[in-house]
């Protein structure tokens, strides 16, 4: 619905969220699954410490995002129409470094069902979310943009990062 230049400003969006998530989230997931596997009476210990870092480093690269949304989508991603979707996506990844050191507890505990339930309510939520505001869109006269699908992620990384905190 959001055609394909729609989706093209979602996909060149999309890979500084996957930087950001790299930077603070994907390597300390791992981290905290492997300290945890070795030694589970550390592993409370050990998931706060990520965390602690894990979040400290995820709102300190939101903000620089949300800050400097013009210049990096004029700068770097050489688009400026990618500047209002880049705090949706800035905002989101403090969520998803809590849900991913939440679920490298898990993986370290050798629980994976947490982890493995939370991404499909994620997709579940997002894909609704998205659709029941698209609705709400097409029946009041509005128009369908990127920024739906943008919002959808974030809405998506909310919801699993509330789903995994509650099981926590």
């Amino acid at each position: 619905t959001i055609g394909a230049e729609g989706l093209g400003l979602y996909s060149m969006v999309h890979p500084i969220y996957g930087i950001c998530f790299a930077l603070c989230a994907g390597s300390i997931q791992t981290a905290i699954s492997r300290f945890v596997a070795a030694n589970t009476a550390k592993g409370k210990a050990v998931f706060r410490t990520g965390l602690a870092i894990s979040l400290t480093t995820s709102i300190a690269l939101a903000w620089l995002i949300c800050r400097f949304s013009l210049p990096i989508a004029k700068y770097i991603l050489l688009e400026e129409r990618c500047a209002p979707l880049l705090p949706f996506m800035a905002v989101s990844v403090p969520f998803s470094a809590i849900h991913a050191c939440i679920n490298g507890y898990y993986y370290g505990i050798q629980k994976t069902k947490v982890p493995a339930l939370s991404q499909v309510f994620e997709q579940v939520i997002r894909m609704s979310a998205v659709f029941l505001i698209a609705n709400i869109l097409i029946e009041s006269g509005g128009t369908i943009t990127v920024q739906l699908a943008v919002l959808g992620h974030l809405i998506g990384e909310i919801a699993s990062c509330l789903y995994a905190v509650l099981a926590f």
